[in-house]
């Protein structure tokens, strides 16, 4: 119940954006798994400028094309001198295990070094995707997952600075 308590008051914090109050991200809670095996927080890139995105890697439909957008992403920063650290996140940790992050990672060229895959809980999966706005719902009959298209942009202390909504958004001035 403390969990959740913290939680909640943590989300309508980040939400509302209360003058004076925090609204970092990196003040709640959650625990992740990398591709590497690692156990993370998400303030493991506190002081840094962070992509983060979430995706599965059954996803045949629209997750290549949020991957494709970060991949262009990267090569604007890339151009721009811009540092930033690219943090994709699992919808589907039933089936995602941070081997099967890892072979999606080499199977789409996904190999930048400032690129970092995490599966965490369900708990903490969803609640990472209600503090970034992030809908998305399994289908019971297929097991697939219909879901929202975000990429956000967070500051080096893990507040939400810009947001890329749906797979068309233009991606000129995310940096």
């Amino acid at each position: 119940m403390m969990r959740f308590s913290a939680v909640v008051g943590a989300a309508l914090l980040v939400a509302a954006g209360i003058a004076g109050a925090s609204r970092s991200l990196y003040q709640v809670p959650l625990a992740f798994r990398t591709d590497a095996g690692e156990t993370v927080a998400l303030d493991h890139w506190k002081g840094e400028k962070v992509v983060l995105t979430m995706v599965f890697t059954s996803c045949q439909a629209t997750c290549p094309v949020t991957m494709a957008k970060l991949h262009a992403i990267q090569e604007r920063f890339d151009h721009a001198g811009v540092a930033a650290h690219f943090v994709i996140v699992s919808f589907d940790p039933l089936r995602d295990t941070p081997e099967k992050m890892t072979a999606y990672r080499a199977a789409g060229g996904h190999r930048n070094a400032n690129w970092t895959f995490l599966v965490g809980s369900e708990d903490d999966t969803r609640e990472l995707a209600m503090l970034l706005g992030i809908k998305y719902a399994r289908n019971p009959t297929s097991g697939d997952i219909m879901h929202d298209n975000k990429i956000v942009l967070l500051n080096a202390e893990g507040e939400v600075v810009k947001e890329l909504l749906g797979l068309d958004a233009p991606i000129d001035d995310f940096q």
